[in-house]
Parts: C-alpha cells; structure tokens; sequence
C-alpha cells in the first residue's frame, strides 16, 4: 500500500510536472510564435517602409524634374510670349509700310512714265511675294480654294505644337513609362496572335469537311476552350479579388480624396469675382478700335473694354476630365473608373482660361495692329490741333478769371444797394427842390428891395444845391458813376489873376459851401439853362484840351446811375454767365458762394458746349470743354502711348487671371495632390498586378468565343446551320485578313498590303518594336527625358528662323520699293 501510494504520489507529481512542463513549453511556443509574426510583420514593415523609401525616392526625384522643367517652361513661355510680341509689332511695321507703298504706287501712275511705271512693277511683284511667303496665299480651282501657309502662319502652328508638348506632363519620359509602353505593346501583339491563331483554327474546321459536320465539331472545340478559358479567368479573378481585398484601405483612400476633388469642381459653379472691369480708352482712339478687335473674355463698346471677370466662371476652375461614373461597386471596374478620373486646373489647351489668354493675346496683337497703322500726317495734324486747343483753353481761362471778378463785384454792388429803400423818394425830392427853385427865384425877382431879392436869391440857390447833392449822396449806394463837367475858373497866384479850365464832378462843384451859389449858376448855364440835367442820366465829357479851348459839354450831370432792379438783374447775369443757369441762377437772383468743382462737373456733363451762353456750366464750362479738347488733343499727340495704355491693361488682366489661377491651385494643392498619390499607389498595388494576370486578352478571347457559339439555331436544323457556316466562313476571312506576300490565286500576283488581323500585327509587332528601341535607346542614355519636347522646340525654332528670313526680304523690298519711288519722283517725266 505504501509503495503503491508512493508510486502514486511519484506519479501525481510527475504528472503535476509534466503538465507544468507542457504549459511552459505551450507558453514558449506561443511566445515563439507571436515573436515570428511579429518578426514578420516587421520584416514585412521594414519592406514597405524601404519600398516607400525608394518610391519617395523616386517620386521626390520625378516631381524635382518635373519642377525643373515646369519653371523652365515658365521661363521660356516669357521668352515665347516676348517673341512673338516683338514678331507681331515688326510684321505690323512691314505691313503698314507696304500698305503705305502701295497707296503711294496708286497714285505715281499719274506722274510717271509707262517706263518707270514698269520698273516698279518689278519691285513690285517682289514685294507681293515676299508678302505672299509670309501670309500666305489662296489658290482658287475651280469653286474649291486651297489656302497655302505662309512662314507666320507656320510660325503660330509650330509655337501652339511646341507650347501643347511642353505643357503636356506625358512628354516628359521615365523608365517606368517607356516600360509600360513596351508591355501594352506586347500584350496587344499577343491578343492579336491569340485571336488569329483562334480564327485560323476555326476557319479551317470549318473548310475541313461538310458544313454541318463541321459545325458541331467547331461547336465542340469552342465550347471545350470556353470551359477551359472561364476556368483561368475565374482563377485569375480570384486573384485579383485577393489584391483587391489586401488593398482595401488603399482604394478607401482613393475613394475619399476623389470625394475631397469633387466637392472642389462643384465649387466652381459661382463666379470667382463680383464685379467685371473696365477700362476707358482714350478718346484719340476710340475710333480706331472696334468690336471685331476683341471677344470672349475681353470685349469693347463705345470706349470701353471690359474684362468679364464676373460672367467667366469657368475661366478659374478645377475639372475632372475624362471622367467615368464612378459605380458602387467592388471589384476591379471600381478602381479602374477611380483612375480615369484625372483632376487638375482647368488650363489644358481647350479649356475657358486657355481661351481667355488666347482671348486677351488677340486683343494685344489687333491693338498693336492699329498702333502700327498710324500715319505721319495725322501725329503732324494733331501736333496743330494742340496748339490750337492750348490757346483756347489760355482764352477760356482768362474769360473766366474776368468772369469771376465781374461775379464777386457785382455781389458787392448788390449787398451794397440791398437795404436802400428810399429811391424813388429821393428823386422826387429833387425834382420838387428844383420846383421850389424855380419858384423862389420868382418870388425874388419880383422883390423891390435890391438888398432882400439878392438874399432871396442866394437862398434858393444854396438850399437847391444843397437838394441835389442830397440826392447824389442818396444815390451811391447805386453804384453811381459821375460824368465831369469842366467850368473856367479865376485863380490868382502872384498877385496875377488868370482863367484856368477845372474839371470836377457836379456834386464836387455844389459840395463848394463857399461858391456853390456861384457853382451853381455856371452848371446850369453850362447845361444850356436846364436844371434836370444836373441829376439826369447821360454820356460823360470828351476829355478837354485846356489849351486849344476844345472840348464838349457833359449831356448830364449823372453816368452809370443804376437802379436797384439793374444791380440785382447784373449780380444775376453775372451768375449766370460765370457759372450757367442751373448753378447760376435763384428765382431771378444771382448767387452768393462759388459751387464745388464736383457740381460744376455734374453740370456741365450734362450738355457739353464751347458756348458760355449755352454752356449748362457757363464759362467755368466752356473751360472744362477746352480742358478736354486740350487732352484729347493731347493725346493725339501722344496716339501710340495710347495705344500701349490698352495693352498695358490688357496684360495686368492676363496677370490677374495667373496670379488667381496660382492662387487657386495653391488653395486646392494639397487636396489634388492627395488624389494623384492614391492614384499612383493604387495603380501600383492593384491596377498594375491585376493588368499583369492578363485577364483582359483572356475575356476579350472568350467574347470571340461566345459570338461564333452564339446560335440559337436547334442542331437538327441542318439547312439554317449550313447556312450560318456559309456566313461564319465569309466573315472569319474577312477578319483574318490577308497577309503581304502571300499569293492571290484569283488575280495570279503576289499581295502587297496586309489586311485583317495580319495588319493589326504588324502594326503591333511595329509598336513593340518601337517600344523596345525607346527603352533601349533610354537605357543607353542615347534618349533625353524631354525628346518629345525637343523635337517640337527644333520644329518651332525652324519655323522661325524660316518667318525671320522672310520678314527680312520683305523689309528689303519694302526699303527697295520706297528707294526707287523716291528717286523716280524726283526725276519724274513730263507726261
């Protein structure tokens, strides 16, 4: 019993043991395990991370070259644009001369000889063609007209094929590019072996015996290679459900940065600015443009050009070209679609901001035109035009500095003159002293007593001089302007008394409280005995000539005397005449404080006149209009500077849409960017290896396959199935085609031109071919990155130096023709 329960607890403890054993060796191994998966999994981390490395690698190096060749690209479109300019105004030059030339030619017929005029002839059909080899020419047959290119036209051509290969970032070549050329290659060459080898085979069952037997045996044959080829396709597919699957989070990227794209295009759809701009063209060449000198982004119309920034929606947007429905579903449509949707800034050759440039190019070249057309005579006619208008503005300026003192003193004369009342009863106390005058010295002569009519008499006349200067006195607030009347008066210097002439006012002469009894008398005598004239309204007195005794009476005592209503009615009239009426006049008063400039100008805006009487704005006005002769004028003067005010607006426009073009992409980089990257990694990790497995040769396969078997007809039906062999022969001969070389049994020569599948092979075998030269060719580093580009940059700098050397001889004959018309005018006959 002991040893037994020994045994058992030696056991129990080894079992205890074992088990113990078992759960560390258990533990150990499932330690070992999660260390190898985890060593695994770094070695398959350390894989990709060294795989990204060496993509970024290569990505960070493609997109430094691209960067490289983009501001390259930028520097030489400068340069481009530069030329091109430089080319535009010298040929606009050149023809403006020969345009010149052949007006002058015109009318030379009228003064030279039927010799000279031959001469010319000759020059002239140089000339012409000279100008026919740039512009080129139409040759009419018939109803059709072909138009040959002249070296400009080429020009153009060769530049827009140069600019669209430099600015397509697929002409800037890579290993990988040239590799995947060379495997599409290949992979079309062995689809159309496959398919030929697939319809020899059938053609030849077909011809092998009777029709209907040979059809169950072609039926047979294509069923068992349809069932053989769905079979490798559903393997195939399962594989690339598989890669699918493990690239799930890759396509979900892809997914969500497309969806991040699409919400930038759809904010396209409001304007990038609210307001469009314009620009006033100097009035000197408004009528040299028009409408048909501008279009599309940037229009004309009377005067003004406008740059349609607002109405241009589409010019500044994102797109997504070529795009596909992108449908929900998994497999291996979904990422194919995801990748055909290429988003960029809309700048592409047909895209609206490519079209307004152009737009805005044109505008430049057709104002430069018109720049270059203008004539010597009318810079010299202008020349006169100005100094014209400068002596009418110095005319007008000097009206209105006249004016304006007029107008400032006729506001002083009437606030002088506003507050007298008394008028008209100073007047008639006058004339009623003139009465009492009158009277008293009746009464006085009438007096016995000597003694008491002298006093009488005295009286009378110094309380009637007394009235009248009373009444002068009254009347200055009038603005009363006396006349002088000149009386011979005593005067004694050195005990020697002698007559001398003595002009005075007649309120001066009555203001005398020693004489003006005296005075009196002789003024009344002077005016021929009437009294009225000493206060009545008439002429001033000539100047006298003391010393001849010459001279002519004053016709009254008063000049210029003015009533109130006329001072008000000329502080009125001066208003008017300085500032118009509408500035001018207040219920028949004149006004009182100078109007603003911006008032003046309102004014005036509405009718512009050279008169001051029709003027809205009187002479202030007529000023204004001289100033904008003088300006125009001016700028008559000044017509190409004008002309390049246009163009220097329409280059600040080009400049805007860039920077808002750049500024635009800068905004929405970072969201295209991500789309280009899940792109390229999807492309990589999916698309790639999927296109690798070959499925697309194999399903387009199986669709030969299935249009030969399918034929609903029932086999029992043997004539409609020998029927349908007659047609399935005619058209597999037709799709196989002949094969150059080979021996045409009906016209007994050989065949010259492949046709058929065969054609489609040696197209491909050319590709291939092709293909493999470039990658070798870039393998050797006999092939540059950009030789696409370069050879259309060997294209447009042909086609230059071809424009410039024709441009020369066209100035030669121009210089040519210019040379001998100057020297036959001056030896022109007398016919």
């Amino acid at each position: 019993m002991l040893k037994a329960k020994a045994a058992v607890e030696t056991a129990k403890v080894a079992y205890v043991n074992a088990q113990t054993a078992q759960a560390n060796a258990e533990a150990r191994r499932l330690e070992a395990v999660a260390l190898q998966a985890e060593l695994k999994a770094k070695e398959m981390e350390l894989d990709n991370a060294l795989t990204e490395a060496q993509n970024a690698e290569k990505i960070a190096a493609a997109e430094a070259k691209v960067a490289e060749i983009q501001a390259k690209l930028e520097q030489n479109k400068l340069n481009w644009e530069k030329e091109k300019l430089e080319c535009e105004t010298n040929l606009a030059y050149a023809q403006k001369a020969y345009e010149d030339a052949m007006k002058a030619l015109e009318l030379s017929k009228e003064f030279l000889s039927d010799q000279e005029l031959a001469v010319l002839k000759t020059v002239q059909g140089k000339l012409t063609a000279a100008k026919n080899a740039i512009y080129g020419y139409d040759v009419v047959n018939g109803e059709n007209t072909n138009h040959i290119l002249g070296s400009k036209e080429q020009l153009d051509l060769a530049y827009e094929r140069y600019e669209e290969a430099a600015t397509n970032i697929d002409n800037y070549i890579t290993k990988p590019s040239l590799e995947a050329n060379l495997a599409n290659a290949q992979a079309s060459l062995d689809f159309y072996k496959a398919e030929l080898d697939l319809k020899l085979e059938a053609l030849n069952t077909l011809k092998s015996g009777e029709a209907y037997q040979a059809w169950l045996k072609l039926k047979e044959e294509y069923t068992a290679k349809k069932d053989s080829l769905e079979t490798e396709i559903a393997a195939k597919q399962s594989k690339a459900n598989k890669i699918i699957a493990e690239q799930t989070p890759a396509i979900d990227a892809l997914k969500d940065a497309i969806t991040d794209a699409q919400a930038i295009e759809a904010s396209v759809a409001t304007p990038k600015s609210d307001k469009d701009s314009t620009f006033a063209v100097s009035k000197a060449i408004v009528a040299d443009l028009d409408a048909s000198d501008f279009g599309g982004f940037v229009t004309y119309d009377a005067g003004t050009v406008t740059a349609k920034f607002k109405t241009g929606a589409e010019v500044l947007a994102f797109v997504k070209e070529d795009v596909k429905k992108l449908e929900n579903e998994e497999g291996e449509a979904a990422y194919a679609t995801m990748l055909d949707d290429v988003f960029s800034f809309a700048d592409g050759k047909d895209s609206e901001y490519k079209k307004a440039v152009d737009q805005i190019d044109a505008a430049v070249k057709a104002v430069n035109k018109k720049k270059a057309a203008i004539a010597s005579l009318d810079t010299e006619k202008a020349e006169a035009d100005k100094v014209d208008a400068e002596k009418a503005l110095k005319v007008a300026q000097e009206a209105q500095t006249k004016g304006i003192t007029e107008w400032t003193n006729s506001i002083a004369a009437w606030k002088k003159v506003e507050g007298y009342t008394t008028e008209e009863d100073d007047k008639k106390a006058v004339e009623a002293a003139n009465k009492a005058y009158k009277d008293a010295i009746t009464a006085a002569n009438k007096l016995a007593d000597e003694t008491e009519k002298a006093k009488a008499i005295l009286k009378a006349q110094q309380t009637f001089a007394d009235a009248i200067v009373k009444y002068y006195n009254a009347a200055a607030p009038l603005q009363l302007t006396v006349n002088k009347v000149t009386l011979k008066q005593s005067v004694t210097i050195g005990g020697e008394t002698k007559e001398s002439n003595v002009s005075k006012t007649v309120k001066e002469w009555l203001s005398d409280s020693d004489n003006k009894d005296v005075y009196l008398a002789a003024l009344i005598v002077y005016f021929d005995n009437d009294a009225t004239k000493l206060w009545a309204v008439g002429k001033a007195e000539d100047k006298y000539d003391a010393v001849a005794g010459t001279g002519s009476k004053a016709e009254a005592g008063l000049a210029g005397i003015k009533t109130k209503e006329k001072i008000k009615k000329e502080w009125h009239d001066k208003s008017v005449d300085l500032y118009g009426t509408e500035l001018g006049e207040y219920n028949d008063e004149g006004r009182e404080t100078e109007p603003s400039e911006a008032e003046i100008k309102k004014a005036w805006n509405n009718s512009i006149s050279t008169d001051s009487k029709n003027n809205p704005a009187g002479l202030c006005g007529v000023v204004l209009t001289r100033e904008v002769m003088l300006q125009t004028a001016t700028e008559n003067v000044e017509k190409a500077a004008q002309f390049d005010k246009v163009t220097a607006q329409l280059a600040a426009w080009k400049k805007s849409l860039a920077n808002a073009k750049d500024a635009y992409i800068a905004d929405n980089k970072e969201v295209l960017d991500a789309v280009v990257a899940a792109q390229k990694v999807v492309t990589e990790n999916v698309a790639t290896p999927i296109t690798t497995l070959g499925m697309d040769k194999d399903k387009a396969l199986l669709g030969e396959i299935e249009a030969v078997l399918n034929f609903s007809a029932n086999d029992s039906n043997e004539a409609l199935i020998i029927a349908h062999v007659n047609k399935l022969i005619e058209a597999l001969q037709t799709e196989i085609g002949v094969k150059k070389g080979s021996f045409d049994e009906e016209t007994g020569k050989y065949i010259e031109t492949s046709t058929g599948l065969y054609l489609k092979i040696e197209k491909a075998e050319s590709d291939v071919f092709e293909a493999q030269k470039m990658l070798d060719l870039y393998n050797s580093g006999d092939l540059t990155e950009q030789y696409v580009v370069d050879t259309a940059k060997a294209a447009y700098e042909a086609a230059k130096a071809q424009y410039e050397r024709d441009l020369e001889t066209f100035n030669y004959w121009n210089a040519k023709l210019a040379e001998l018309m100057e020297t036959l005018y001056g030896t022109a006959s007398a016919e």
